[in-house]
């Protein structure tokens, strides 16, 4: 019976790549949340801005313009926050994805390796039964042969 003498290692990198791609689907999920966050935080800015150019036609007083104006800067801020966070989480996203594929490479050489001793093993298998049966012909065909010649 085919034995793959690797069979500990294979399952070992097969679960590495399944601990990788839960990472990197961790990862792409807090990435989604950081780009809804950043989505908010622009629509929140864009609504301000537009409120602001509303009340600048109207009469405001300074102070309830530098209220608009700081909380505006606040937000844009708050948005260039975001988006270096955003930019790091894909860099990390990068690497987890280099990380899987590396995981999924090793994986597909040791499976590759296992198809390759099957069938190098089978084809051997096939040869040892073949000279098995000859052996048993070869045998039958004598003994036939000597109970005529007796």
């Amino acid at each position: 019976m085919y034995k793959f003498k690797l069979e500990p290692v294979l399952k070992f990198k097969k679960q590495l790549e399944e601990m990788a791609q839960i990472e990197f689907y961790k990862k792409i999920k807090e990435l989604e949340e950081k780009l809804s966050v950043l989505s908010k935080l622009k629509a929140e800015k864009e609504y301000f801005i537009e409120k602001m150019e509303l009340l600048e036609t109207q009469e405001i007083n300074f102070q309830d313009y530098l209220i608009y104006k700081n909380y505006i800067n606040l937000l844009s801020n708050r948005i260039e926050e975001c988006q270096k966070i955003i930019k790091k989480f894909l860099e990390e996203i990068e690497k987890k994805r280099a990380e899987l594929i590396a995981y999924y490479k090793e994986r597909k050489i040791l499976q590759r390796l296992d198809e390759q001793q099957r069938i190098v093993y089978e084809r051997e298998m096939k040869i040892l039964e073949n000279k098995f049966c000859d052996e048993i012909n070869t045998i039958c065909y004598n003994h036939e042969s000597i109970k005529k010649i007796i």
